[in-house]
């Protein structure tokens, strides 16, 4: 290692500390000098410590890092003793932030660059979502922790011992990927759960039908609906709400059908792409028009999508989803797909979705899968719209078709581009 190289790790050492330091003495701000067990300066010198200690170690032995950490660490634990006593503050999070900056800037000299910086990124992160972290586990319920972790051990224990291979009528079933699929759904929902715990009704009508389009399009028609009937003031902005829900459903297929099978994204691309551009510009309009309506509110009440209950149940869709479709395939033809797609919308776009990605990967065209996926999604769309007329009230239904009906002509007509 040159002298230019050595000087630039040093300099890279540093800005990692630095990078650390901005956060904890900003987080320590109001602290007394000198009741602080480190401040930005001092995570500055921790890293630059690291990367010294790391250098000098190539001239003395990997032993040198080792003594050295444990002199730092030893110097740290003795500070954190004092002002615990002073202070009553138990905290040990500025102590193992000060062991891990020693740790990247020693990383830093040994080479690992990208590494360490990643994690120091990372650490930052963390450090600085402390309230959101907290703010979460106060929301979440001893019922919903632990469902969370069911179908977490589950998946953890049972995914790696499930046979590999098709198996069952038609060869429609392979039960590793089938799980696998249920796990992915199942935490692509929990985001927009995890978002609507986290932010609650407070933050508006909007962002409900946003973070729950990526939960279920379909509860949050059927919950804002029932609201519209009960407060026929608000009726617009509900409106907005499920429009915004059901365009979010598109960018979920997005996500969906392109982790499954890459290839097939691209053909979906232009229809979903309209159906979601259109279907927020259509919730944008009605959220402008509702005026005070928009100040509307109540919680919108979704289960937990990890609970094992509910993955189970979406799991036995999936199969019979997939059975049918190798079966319908095999003896009436492939075109048949569309009319399987059409009835599964009535129902989930997910099931039906997941499984023409899939079939795509042992020969199904990509223009036919893609065609009868954004069928599934446009029948999906109208249950919805009659949800509102059946659930809601007629002015409800009405912005709702609009809006929606709009997004169901561009999706469409950019589908049928795709029509084999």
């Amino acid at each position: 290692m040159d002298q230019v190289e050595i000087f630039e790790r040093l300099g890279l050492a540093l800005a990692v500390g630095a990078l650390i330091g901005l956060e904890r003495g900003w987080h320590e701000r109001e602290a007394p000098e000198g009741l602080r067990v480190a401040g930005a300066r001092t995570f500055c010198i921790s890293a630059l410590l690291g990367a010294v200690a790391s250098l000098l170690a190539q001239d003395y032995g990997p032993l040198f890092v080792a003594v050295a950490f444990a002199a730092f660490a030893a110097t740290m634990i003795a500070f954190r003793l004092r002002l615990t006593g002073e202070s009553h503050d138990y905290g040990v999070t500025t102590v193992i932030t000060g062991f891990l900056t020693f740790s990247f800037g020693a990383m830093v000299m040994q080479g690992y660059v990208a590494a360490a910086s990643a994690s120091a990124v990372v650490l930052v992160l963390i450090l600085g979502l402390k309230p959101v972290v907290h703010e979460w586990v106060r929301k979440v319920s001893y019922e919903e922790l632990i469902a969370t972790f069911k179908l977490l051990a589950i998946s953890v224990v049972i995914l790696p011992v499930l046979p590999n291979e098709r198996m069952g009528p038609w060869d429609a079933f392979n039960p590793f990927e089938f799980w696998l699929l249920v796990v992915m759904i199942s935490l692509i929902s929990f985001l927009g759960y995890l978002i609507l715990r986290l932010t609650g009704d407070g933050r508006g009508i909007i962002l409900g039908g946003l973070a729950g389009g990526l939960l279920s399009s379909t509860a949050v028609a059927v919950s804002f609906s029932r609201r519209a009937r009960e407060d026929n003031k608000a009726e617009l902005v509900y409106a907005a709400g499920i429009v915004a829900a059901s365009a979010v459903m598109f960018l979920r297929l997005a996500v969906v059908t392109g982790a499954v099978a890459p290839a097939l994204l691209p053909v979906l691309a232009l229809p979903l792409a309209a159906g979601l551009v259109v279907g927020l510009g259509g919730a944008h309009v009605l959220w402008r028009r509702s005026g005070a309506g928009a100040k509307a509110a109540g919680e919108l009440t979704l289960s937990n999508p990890l609970e094992l209950g509910t993955a189970i149940r979406f799991g036995v869709l999936l199969a019979v989803i997939m059975v049918a479709a190798r079966a319908v395939e095999a003896t009436v033809g492939p075109k048949a797909l569309y009319a399987l797609a059409a009835l599964s919308g009535l129902a989930d776009v997910d099931a039906i979705a997941l499984t023409l990605a899939q079939m795509t990967r042992t020969g199904l065209a990509l223009a036919l899968a893609a065609g009868a996926i954004i069928l599934a999604a446009l029948v999906n769309t109208g249950v919805k719209i009659a949800i509102c007329f059946i659930a809601g009230t007629a002015r409800l239904g009405t912005a709702v078709l609009l809006m929606l009906g709009a997004s169901f002509l561009a999706a469409g007509g950019a589908a049928l581009l795709l029509t084999p």
